[in-house]
């Protein structure tokens, strides 16, 4: 008997190891025993799901399979989505394989039978419910509890069933009429946490593997180490002329007598209202007056005021 750890939970007791051995020892013994419960599948031994899009919807997926294995990749499973309204095949594939370093390649795969595709891991929404005994949280492939049909509520699967369609639909979770068990307004069908969503990490599918004679410390340095730093551009070493400021001189001799309590801008506008002077004065005599700086980088072309 494996070391053990026990949790309640509802009308479960949950079960916890510590190692795989014994993991997979506490299944065998459980089935020996014919005691029903459920398990899941260990992570590293969860297949990669992709969905796989920009074929068209007329490809088989035993051509899909058959292109995949020519480039070394192994599958489990190929499969088309359809429509749920149209009921219609829609070109969606998605791709079940087997978690090793090679098929992790998979997501850097750009074109498939001379078609450019894109792939993308496959998103798991909403809630999980065995197809075995219609409960929910567990898949039928792990499934050691009794069976119960969707329709009629008996101890068989609901595709053995003989009755091919209800009348009256029955609830074999909540005992009601009116829905099924599968109906998502059931009382007793899980509701999701708000601000969850359940995505797969498949970017980090190497990770998952077991690495035997490594410890936890030496597999997350060699995670952190495997992380690029980020690239910075290198510092700018060319020289930037500083723009010089030029003091125009003063010494030019004036037309007129201004006097000397006028601003520079009213200096400027007394100046172009004489006519005789529109000729003779540059629209910066009021600047040349005050020594005010000004900037002749770059040189430009300054307007004449009218």
């Amino acid at each position: 008997m494996p070391a053990i750890r026990t949790k309640t939970a509802g009308k479960c007791v949950k079960l916890y190891t510590d190692t795989l051995p014994q993991h997979h020892a506490l299944n065998k013994l459980l089935e020996d025993l014919k005691y029903p419960f459920y398990t899941f599948t260990p992570k590293h031994e969860r297949p990669i799901k992709i969905v796989l899009k920009g074929l068209p919807r007329n490809t088989k997926t035993t051509e899909i399979h058959s292109d995949l294995l020519d480039l070394s990749f192994t599958i489990n499973k190929v499969t088309q989505i359809t429509g749920n309204i149209t009921k219609q095949l829609l070109p969606v594939f998605i791709i079940s394989l087997p978690r090793n370093p090679t098929n992790d390649k998979i997501f850097d795969l750009k074109k498939l039978s001379y078609i450019s595709i894109t792939v993308e891991g496959f998103e798991s929404r909403g809630i999980t419910q065995c197809f075995q005994c219609n409960q929910f949280n567990h898949t039928a492939e792990h499934c050691h509890l009794t069976p119960k049909c969707l329709k009629c509520g008996e101890e068989h699967q609901t595709k053995d069933c003989q009755i091919k369609k209800l009348d009256t639909p029955f609830c074999v979770n909540c005992q009601a009429h009116g829905h099924m068990a599968n109906y998502s307004k059931c009382p007793l069908f899980p509701k999701p946490r708000k601000g969850t969503n359940v995505k797969t990490n498949h970017l980090n599918t190497t990770n998952n593997f077991v690495r035997p004679n490594t410890s936890y410390a030496q597999a997350t340095q060699q995670t952190f180490n495997c992380k690029t730093t980020q690239q910075m551009a290198p510092p700018d070493t060319t020289t930037i002329e500083n723009q010089t400021v030029k003091e125009i001189p003063t010494s030019l001799p004036l037309p007129m007598q201004i006097s000397s309590n006028h601003s520079a801008s009213t200096r400027a506008t007394e100046l172009y209202r004489e006519p005789h002077l529109r000729r003779q004065e540059h629209p910066l005599t009021g600047l040349i007056a005050t020594s005010t700086p000004v900037m002749t980088s770059p040189p430009s072309h300054v307007p004449h005021v009218r």
